[in-house]
């Protein structure tokens, strides 16, 4: 499924990317490796310096970050709108399962522990490349 994902994706070009979608994206990041750093009873800065990496490396890796999942977001929205996918559809059900699943979990618990936005656009991703492959036709 990756595949028809990683060609279609390569070939795609976004006109914008929004700042406050960016700068979401940053926020989240640096929550999150704050998160990693504090179950190593570290800061941010104490682990950068016990690790090696400067201040402008993960400024780097953050920026990739966004600019990825900012991506990610535009290109799935955009297939979401023009296949006129709904959250009422089976395949977006199917996807929310196969998430619990993967997780050992249930739906609430997964958003408890992720966020319900997280959740539902880790599912609309996946039924998004589950559609990309139902209606690809790749040739290699």
């Amino acid at each position: 499924m990756n595949d028809a994902w990683q060609l279609a994706f390569a070939n795609a070009t976004f006109k914008a990317v929004p700042e406050e979608l960016m700068e979401e994206m940053r926020t989240n990041y640096d929550d999150g490796m704050d998160y990693v750093f504090s179950y190593y009873g570290m800061t941010r800065e104490e682990y950068l310096e016990a690790s090696g990496v400067t201040e402008d490396e993960y400024n780097q890796y953050r920026e990739a970050y966004a600019q990825d999942t900012v991506e990610n977001t535009l290109f799935t929205d955009a297939i979401w709108e023009a296949e006129g996918l709904s959250t009422d559809d089976a395949g977006y059900q199917e996807a929310l399962d196969k998430i619990c699943e993967e997780y050992g979990s249930d739906y609430d618990t997964l958003v408890e522990s992720y966020g319900e936005e997280s959740v539902a656009s880790t599912a609309k991703m996946n039924y998004v490349m589950m559609k990309l492959v139902e209606l690809a036709n790749v040739t290699k």
